[in-house]
């Protein structure tokens, strides 16, 4: 166990002496130039002797040359070889290195080179450097002997640099030479000793830094530790590439020192004329135990996992863009994929049940709308139907509205769509659809009037090339039609009441639909069209299925209203709305919260905002015979400068839409201890079930030298055999 430890703590230095080599302090870059301008001499006193060519000033001294100034209790100018000798409290303000102090100093007038006894360098983040002795050879090199390097940052020393030095530093590095060049850019540092709180802990003959600001240099990020349930013990080490300007490029092996697993990171990044796209493709080796893999797979589909245990590299792409070209074309793409449905459950503790990758370009101009989509599924949850992954290549949409009306003050719509969903087994499907569309808005007396007429046309291309028995005994024609006619009118009336201290806005709505399609729904297949639930963001709209395979029919009266109230106390609000069925015509797809009488639901939405620190939601749904609760579900967040806590409460009775009750609590907290220490929690239970699916417990700390870190995560969704436990431990120096 011993050597083990040893073992940890061998990797943790030599990682930490290879991001030292590497990273970057807090020096100014810009190179300065010597000007022609003279330095400006004050005093409380100045004698000068024209015979020695000395100028002897006591008192308050100040010389300023350009944007430095030097301060100093006592101040000897030779003209002859125009050299400030300064004595007792020497201060330099914006040397180009830093603000300096020091016991004495021998600077020449332009400030170009000198020499500076038991001085101290500090920098605008609070590090510092420290040294007897130190020689300025040009604006551009500066020397420190026995140099002590206070590389932590230091709020208390930034805001005062007077500060350096008095208390101990937390961590140091002790050089025989130091040497800043801000020609090249670099520090250069011989003979190095790393101190923790005074300890010596490691030598470094050799190191050479880049000045941050000179410009972005290539090398080692700063380590950390991980430890999980599958890879155990390991250390993640990122690699920064700077390909340009606009380009980098990094790269972080995690390495598992359990059992030998290895997953390589890599983050690409470009910035270009238009926009900005990103990409990260994840690679493993695959050394993860047979049990490991069966203990994160689907119980009931477990077929592939035998052919992914032989698959000696796994892999994950992700990516993402957005561009505009002008003001009306844009582009955006999103890539998520991976070399197996195991793949985000073994290595990333993700248990979705499909990825999806799209690309994207679109065209708008005022209320115009066009685009080209193309879509690609992939199915993590059954191996089986791997084969049957949609692919949607092209989807064609546009909207395109009139500006100008022939009549009153109507507008014309004309909605087109073409979707093709290819699959390498299974359906093959080709779909048309145009709906032309009238909209007659008109007001009278300050009520709202909207007039809607549409029909939409679809004619639909099938093929089915189904290996599978089942599926392939399904017939379609290989050509249908269908078409959906409908008519709304909707009314609102916005009233406003405004007092000194209160202002309370109440919207009545009201609106009649009425809609009817030609049914072949025998030969025409729902690809695109879900099972639907009322909601107060659909209850007042005029069709509540979503896509256009399948639509709402018959006729129906949506009613219900908005209200708001702010005052001192904040903002206050309250929708509630209901549907009637007016005919009993069967739906296609079901929407759920409607009763048997053809009566929804209640559907309702309180808010309560506070001026600053809370806030809560309410949502529900009332039964609309007995008024009974069916859903509840209250999201709030109380935030405060060191405390905030946020939760989720969501209840679905059983009923007839609702096999069985649904019962969920999820929070999260945030808090802040002194001395930089946070603590953050979160949760998320199953009530009914009395299971939590997920939780964890994160605790940071973010010094002014470290930053230290410490996560605790479980995950336990009902797919899995038993929980998935992820430890993560980080440990950072900064400027290192």
């Amino acid at each position: 166990m011993r050597f083990y430890q040893y073992q940890q703590l061998l990797v943790f230095t030599c990682f930490l002496l290879i991001c030292f080599l590497q990273k970057s302090f807090a020096f100014s870059s810009a190179s300065p130039k010597v000007t022609n301008s003279s330095a400006v001499l004050k005093a409380d006193e100045i004698d000068g002797d024209s015979a020695s060519k000395l100028l002897t000033a006591h008192g308050n001294v100040e010389i300023t040359k350009d944007t430095s100034i030097l301060y100093a209790d006592k101040v000897t100018y030779n003209q002859g070889n125009k050299i400030i000798y300064a004595s007792g409290d020497v201060r330099i303000k914006n040397l180009e290195v830093g603000n300096m102090f020091a016991l004495k100093a021998e600077v020449k007038d332009d400030f170009s080179s000198g020499k500076f006894f038991d001085n101290t360098i500090v920098f605008k983040d609070g590090s510092y450097l420290k040294s007897p002795n130190t020689e300025r050879e040009n604006v551009n090199k500066t020397t420190l002997y026995k140099a002590i390097f206070s590389f932590c940052p230091n709020p208390e020393i930034a805001n005062d640099n007077q500060e350096a030095g008095k208390k101990a530093d937390m961590a140091i590095i002790k050089t025989s030479s130091t040497t800043v060049d801000r020609g090249d850019g670099v520090m250069r540092s011989k003979h190095n000793i790393i101190k923790i709180y005074n300890v010596p802990v490691m030598y470094i003959p050799y190191i050479s830094v880049a000045l941050p600001s000179k410009k972005r240099k290539s090398g080692f990020l700063t380590p950390s530790y991980i430890k999980t349930t599958n890879f155990g013990f390991g250390v993640k080490v990122p690699y920064y590439f700077d390909i340009a300007p606009n380009m980098d490029l990094t790269t972080s092996p995690q390495v598992s020192l359990t059992n030998n697993q290895v997953i390589l990171s890599n983050e690409f990044r470009h910035l270009t004329t238009y926009g900005r796209y990103n990409m990260n493709l994840d690679v493993a080796n695959n050394e993860l135990k047979r049990n490991q893999i069966k203990a994160s797979a689907l119980d009931s589909n477990n077929s592939g996992i035998a052919r992914q245990q032989d698959k000696s590299i796994r892999w994950n792409l992700k990516g993402a863009g957005s561009f505009d070209f002008d003001k009306n074309l844009g582009a955006d793409f999103k890539i998520n994929t991976a070399s197996d449905i195991n793949y985000f459950r073994d290595y990333n503790f993700n248990y979705v049940a499909y990825t999806q990758s799209h690309g994207n370009l679109d065209y708008i101009k005022k209320r115009d709308y066009y685009s080209i989509r193309a879509i690609k599924f992939q199915e993590l949850e059954n191996a089986r139907l791997s084969n049957e992954e949609q692919i949607v290549v092209p989807e064609i949409n546009s909207y395109s509205e009139s500006d100008k009306s022939l009549l009153f003050k109507e507008k014309y719509a004309l909605t087109t769509n073409l979707s093709t969903i290819n699959r390498v087994d299974g359906l093959q499907y080709r779909r048309s659809s145009l709906t032309p569309e009238v909209k007659v808005p008109f007001n009278i007396k300050g009520n709202l009037f909207d007039i809607n007429a549409k029909v939409q046309n679809d004619l639909y291309w099938l093929e089915n090339n189904s290996k599978d028995q089942v599926q392939s005994d399904k017939k379609y024609s290989s050509t249908a039609s269908n078409y959906k006619p409908e008519i709304s009118l909707s009314w609102r009336l916005p009233l406003i009441q405004k007092a000194r201290k209160n202002t309370l806005i109440l919207e009545p709505i009201a609106s009649i639909v009425s809609s009817s399609y030609k049914r072949k729904n025998s030969k025409t297949i729902n690809e695109d069209s879900n099972n639907s639930e009322l909601s107060i963001s659909n209850i007042f709209i005029s069709d509540r299925i979503s896509g256009f395979d399948r639509n709402e029919s018959g006729e129906r009266f949506n009613y219900g209203f908005k209200s708001s109230a702010f005052n001192k106390f904040g903002e206050f609000a309250l929708i509630m709305g209901q549907t009637l069925r007016l005919s009993s015509a069967t739906q296609d797809v079901p929407i759920s919260g409607f009763a048997e009488n053809n009566r929804s639901n209640i559907v309702g939405q309180a808010i309560y905002k506070a001026a600053k620190y809370f806030n809560i939601t309410y949502a529900f749904q009332l039964d609309e015979n007995d008024y009974r609760n069916e859903i509840n579900q209250v999201t709030s967040s109380l935030n405060f400068d060191k405390f905030s806590v946020g939760g989720n409460y969501l209840m679905l009775r059983r009923n007839q839409q609702n096999a069985a009750k649904v019962e969920q609590l999820s929070m999260n907290s945030a808090v802040k201890f002194y001395d930089n220490w946070s603590l953050q929690f979160g949760i998320n239970r199953d009530m009914q079930l009395k299971r939590t699916i997920s939780r964890g417990v994160t605790i940071s700390r973010d010094g002014c030298c470290t930053i230290f870190g410490f996560a605790i995560t479980e995950t336990n969704p009902g797919s899995l055999v038993k929980p998935q436990r992820s430890f993560t431990l980080s440990f950072t120096f900064k400027n290192l």
